[in-house]
């Protein structure tokens, strides 16, 4: 209901022009544009707001979310990183960490990603964005082809997230890195796993292509076969 935050918004500053809630109103007004994609209007407000110290690490953490949006990445890693600098117990410190870790993941510089992600998950373990982070290692060492690394991040991310719905996704990444390495049987053994319990129509189809291909390298041609009729079925259902 970002529209009627807005109007309500406006009324108030309008209505207490002196307020002493003022900053805070803008800042919720700059990310009301935020959340509306409206990106260059909220760059506007956080711009305005940086030259005051109150909300300063609320400023700094949605201005970089807001350079991140327009890629433009070396100044939403300047933001991100002064805001930890300045302010390490800031509630959005976590969520610096993290949108660092984000923003050299869409670079596709996997080594930078993974530290920032380990960062958040060593600083900040009990925090939130912790199982996504911890998730996201695991594919950063997946795109730099360290395949007995990503299995170890999968194995232990479903053993410390027991209540994740992303198993599934984990159980594959686990299975194509084995298939990398050539260790088919357990390539086999984790497409089966991915497959059996994916709510997800297309992983369950890649899944048990991939499941086809092992005991196609396996040298078992009917447990290969009946996998790939399997995956042929469920693409068509």
């Amino acid at each position: 209901l970002y529209d009627v935050a807005q109007r309500y918004i406006q009324d108030f500053l309008k209505e207490f022009p002196t307020s002493q809630k003022r900053l805070e109103a803008n800042l919720l007004m700059g990310q009301c544009y935020f959340f509306k994609a409206q990106y260059l209007k909220a760059f506007e407000v956080f711009k305005g707001l940086l030259q005051y110290t109150e909300f300063r690490d609320a400023t700094l953490f949605w201005l970089g979310e807001t350079y991140l949006k327009g890629k433009d990445y070396a100044q939403a890693e300047k933001h991100y990183r002064q805001l930890i600098d300045v302010y390490p117990d800031s509630i959005y410190t976590p969520q610096a960490y993290y949108s660092l870790g984000w923003s050299y993941f869409e670079q596709k510089e996997y080594t930078k990603a993974r530290e920032y992600f380990q960062k958040l998950v060593t600083k900040f373990p009990a925090h939130v964005l912790n199982e996504d982070a911890s998730f996201k290692q695991g594919e950063c060492a997946y795109n730099e082809v360290q395949y007995e690394e990503a299995i170890g991040y999968f194995k232990d991310y479903v053993q410390r997230f027991a209540q994740s719905n992303r198993h599934d996704q984990a159980y594959f990444y686990t299975a194509e890195s084995y298939y990398y390495l050539e260790d088919f049987r357990s390539a086999a053994t984790y497409y089966e796993k991915s497959a059996s319990i994916s709510q997800d129509p297309n992983l369950v189809v890649i899944s048990r292509v991939g499941l086809g291909w092992s005991h196609l390298k396996l040298g078992d041609f009917e447990r290969s076969r009946k996998s790939f009729d399997e995956a042929l079925a469920f693409a068509h259902s």
